[in-house]
C-alpha cells in the first residue's frame, strides 16, 4: 500500500473518530500523533551510508580520469603518484559521505515534523459530534499533509549532487596546493537555464585568482596591485549547491601577461 493510501485511510479513522466525541482532548492527538508517527517510520529510517559512498566514489573516479585532470589543471605533468592522490582523495571522500548522512537524516527528520505540524493543522479544523461538516476532508488534505514526505526523494538527490561537486572541488584544490598552481580561474554556470547562481559569483567568472604562497606569487613575478587571491573568498562549492569550477594554472607562461612585473616577463622570454 502507498504511503498516500495509508495516509488517506488514517485521516478517515481520525475524522470518524473525531465524529463520536464531543472535544479533542490532547491525549486523543498525542495518540494519533504516534499513530501516524508510525505510519512514517519507513520515511525516517537510518540512512545507509553505503549507497551514498558509492554514489560519491563513482563522482570521485569519473574526476581523477586522465581526461578529467587535464581538463582542470594546465601547464602541468601532475607528478604526483597515484597512490599519494588516492589516499588524499579517500580523506576528503570520508568526510562528504559523513555530510550526506548528516544532512540526509536531518531532512528526513525535518521532513516528518513538517507533516505532523500540517495534520495537527487538518486536525484543529476536524468537526467533532458531528456538528457541521469538515472544511477540508482527508481526500483532499492528504496530499497537502504528506507534500513534505514527497519532495524527499528529490531533496536527497540535492544533496548528493552538492555533496559530489564539496567533493570535487576540494580534491581538485588539494592537488592544485600540491602543485604548485599560480591560480586559478574562475568558472560559473550564471549562463545556465533556471541554475540559481549567486551575483558575486558570477561577477568572478572568467577571472584570474591566485594563490597568495605560490612562489611566483611571492616573489614579484606577479603585480601585486588589483590582482585578487582565491585564499580571500569562498572557494569552488563551498556555499549551499554552488556549481562553480576553477581551471587551475602552473607556469607562468600560460598566464596573461597583463599580470607579470618585469620580471615575470623577463622569465618568459628566457
Amino acid at each position: 500500500m502507498t504511503l498516500l493510501k495509508r495516509v488517506l485511510l488514517f485521516l478517515k479513522k481520525v475524522q470518524d473518530n473525531a465524529a463520536k466525541t464531543d472535544v479533542i482532548t490532547y491525549e486523543m492527538m498525542q495518540s494519533w500523533q504516534h499513530e501516524l508517527l508510525d505510519l512514517l517510520k519507513n520515511e525516517n529510517k537510518v540512512v545507509d551510508p553505503e549507497p551514498i559512498r558509492k554514489h560519491l566514489d563513482g563522482v570521485l573516479k569519473k574526476q581523477l580520469t586522465r581526461k578529467s585532470l587535464r581538463k582542470n589543471f594546465k601547464g602541468n605533468a601532475l607528478n604526483f603518484t597515484k597512490a599519494r592522490l588516492t589516499e588524499s582523495s579517500q580523506k576528503f571522500l570520508r568526510e562528504r559521505v559523513m555530510f550526506s548522512v548528516s544532512l540526509i537524516q536531518h531532512n528526513r527528520e525535518q521532513q516528518v515534523n513538517a507533516t505532523l505540524r500540517r495534520f495537527e493543522g487538518w486536525l484543529s479544523g476536524v468537526p467533532t459530534n458531528s456538528v457541521s461538516e469538515a472544511k477540508e476532508k482527508p481526500r483532499e488534505a492528504v496530499k497537502d499533509i504528506i507534500k513534505p514526505l514527497i519532495k524527499q526523494s528529490f531533496e536527497e538527490r540535492r544533496v548528493l549532487i552538492d555533496q559530489g561537486h564539496k567533493l570535487s572541488a576540494a580534491v581538485n584544490d588539494a592537488i592544485a596546493q600540491d602543485q604548485g598552481a599560480i591560480c586559478v580561474e574562475w568558472h560559473s554556470h550564471w549562463q545556465e537555464a533556471n541554475y540559481n547562481y549567486r551575483k558575486d559569483h558570477k561577477e568572478r567568472d572568467k577571472k584570474l585568482f591566485f594563490y597568495k604562497d605560490n612562489y611566483f606569487v611571492k616573489n614579484g613575478y606577479i603585480k601585486k596591485d588589483g590582482i585578487q587571491y582565491i585564499n580571500d573568498i569562498d572557494g569552488f562549492g563551498q556555499e549551499p549547491f554552488c556549481r562553480c569550477y576553477g581551471t587551475y594554472f602552473f607556469t607562468l607562461y600560460d598566464i596573461p601577461e597583463s599580470y607579470l612585473t618585469k620580471k615575470g616577463k623577463e622569465y618568459i622570454n628566457g
